[in-house]
Order: C-alpha cells, then sequence, then structure tokens
C-alpha cells in the first residue's frame, strides 16, 4: 500500500485498511513488510499493527519444462496461485 505525500498523516492508509477489512467481513488485517524496512515498519506500528513473527521465505525451482510461470504459495494450511510475467531477478537454478 502506498499513500501519496499529501495524503500521509492524516489516517487515509489506515481508513483503506479498515475500509477493506469492513468490505471483506473481517475482523483482522495481516501485512508484511521487509525486516530491514524501517518506515514500513514504523508506519504499520504507527496505524495500531503489532508484530506477531519474523520468518524465512524458500523458494524451489522445479526441474521441468513448463510453459507457464506459475508460482505455487503454500502458508499455514492455504495454498495460492499466482502467475508471473517474468522469472524472479536472481534466483539460483537448482541443480
Amino acid at each position: 500500500m502506498k499513500v501519496s505525500g499529501e495524503f500521509r498523516r492524516i489516517s487515509v492508509a489506515k481508513q483503506m485498511v479498515e475500509g477493506v477489512a469492513e468490505l471483506f467481513g473481517a475482523n483482522r488485517f495481516a501485512s508484511d513488510c521487509q525486516l530491514d524496512n524501517e518506515s514500513s515498519r514504523l508506519f504499520h506500528e504507527a496505524i495500531r499493527f503489532h508484530e506477531v513473527e519474523r520468518t524465512i521465505h524458500f523458494v524451489m525451482n522445479i526441474p521441468k519444462e513448463c510453459p507457464t510461470n506459475r508460482i505455487v504459495t503454500f502458508t499455514g494450511d492455504l495454498f495460492e496461485f499466482s502467475e508471473r510475467h517474468s522469472n524472479p531477478p536472481d534466483l539460483p537454478v537448482d541443480r
């Protein structure tokens, strides 16, 4: 989420988060940021997010020719499917 400079510090981002949660009938909203992204961490804390864990993300190349760039993500008990238009940079090739 990114809010333009003139709309910062007036609760626009917080209202957006709360509005999306309400739209989906949710009572929780999860978000993440890179460990070294201090400004994002401070933003999240400022609008009442709290840190619940730190994780390490893994990726595995599947050694098979595939005509698509589909990616499967497993988070806890949820599988998500997405499609990339290009390969992620600097991804080592499994041998």
